[in-house]
């Protein structure tokens, strides 16, 4: 079963780069403060 490797190896990577996009944005919008949260 290679594909069901293939997805889960895939799944791992989309929820790590989930999060790292997630604290980025966090990151981002506490330096930034309200005014720019929407100019992405």
């Amino acid at each position: 079963m290679v594909a069901r490797e293939a997805v889960d190896a895939l799944i791992d990577y989309l929820e790590k780069v989930a999060k790292g996009v997630t604290n980025k944005a966090l990151e981002m919008t506490r330096h930034a403060g309200r005014k720019k949260i929407f100019s992405v």
